[in-house]
């Protein structure tokens, strides 16, 4: 089976949408996952590259380490989802994720 024809759901980033950020970032988990994700991971990111939030649109988030956590980025509610690969199910509520390191691609601008 071949893939369908593509479609541009936002502009292209680099040609119309200005200057892209690509950072490749390391931090530990929450140590009481909420359910629907970390909260405010636009801030999060911005302090880790110094600059501004209001600056900053999260584009997408790649995990770059391989474990059995896979990483989710809810754009329109800026939180950060973890949902474990082996299952696809969300981590459960307050689940103790700090002895975890993700590492992660954000794609931003």
């Amino acid at each position: 089976m071949s893939l369908a024809t593509a479609a541009t759901l936002d502009t292209e980033v680099g040609r119309e949408g200005g200057p892209v950020i690509a950072a490749r970032i390391s931090f530990l988990g929450d140590d009481a996952y909420p359910t629907g994700g970390s909260v405010d991971f636009s801030d999060f990111v911005a302090v880790a590259l110094g600059i501004n939030a209001t600056q900053l649109d999260i584009l997408g988030v790649f995990a770059q380490n391989l474990s059995d956590h896979e990483l989710l980025y809810d754009r329109a509610n800026d939180k950060l989802i973890v949902r474990v690969a082996s299952t696809a199910a969300e981590v459960a509520n307050t689940t103790d994720l700090s002895g975890t390191t993700f590492e992660a691609l954000v794609i931003a601008q």
